[in-house]
């Protein structure tokens, strides 16, 4: 069904096969083509508006690449298959890592201005550990909830999303 056209596959009939179930797989393939790009470019163009720094875009950016990366790996590590409902993994992957990132940058920035002469970055992660750690665990544990139920695709979704929100944990705290 995945052709490069799309009108190819789309227009084979399947006898018996609703034309949703047929046509999902070319829709989540065009998504993913033509927004991904187009959602990485704005959360790029948020990010310099933000902070005014490319170094800032660059961290970030990374964050967001490495924490997609591990998720998207959790597919074949946990033995789930990519389905529709995941298309909307990297885009809360994305979300999840421009604001933890841009809410460590602009505390640093403040922090900076505040107390110049001291090393800012340990202590904006003092004093950040706790509001990120509650907010991490909470998103956890509503992706987390996922996995209880009977439906296989929202089940796999929630592995995976749990391991991605560990990944942006992980990813933007190393930065």
């Amino acid at each position: 069904f995945l052709s490069d056209n799309g009108a190819e596959a789309r227009d084979v009939p399947v006898p018996g096969m609703p034309a949703v179930e047929r046509d999902t797989p070319w829709i989540t393939k065009v998504d993913t083509v033509k927004f991904t790009p187009l959602m990485l470019g704005v959360a790029a163009l948020m990010i310099f508006l933000s902070v005014r720094r490319i170094k800032g875009v660059v961290l970030v950016m990374t964050g967001i690449s490495l924490a997609s990366v591990t998720a998207l790996a959790c597919f074949p590590l946990t033995g789930s298959a990519y389905n529709p409902l995941c298309s909307v993994l990297l885009p809360l992957v994305t979300i999840e890592c421009v604001s933890f990132s841009l809410h460590y940058l602009i505390e640093s920035g403040k922090a900076l201005q505040k107390y110049p002469t001291q090393d800012v970055r340990r202590r904006v992660f003092r004093e950040l550990m706790k509001p990120t750690i509650m907010c991490w665990l909470t998103t956890g544990i509503g992706f987390g909830s996922l996995v209880l139920t009977k439906t296989s695709a929202i089940r796999e979704f929630g592995v995976v999303m749990a391991v991605a929100l560990f990944a942006v944990s992980f990813w933007t705290r190393s930065q």
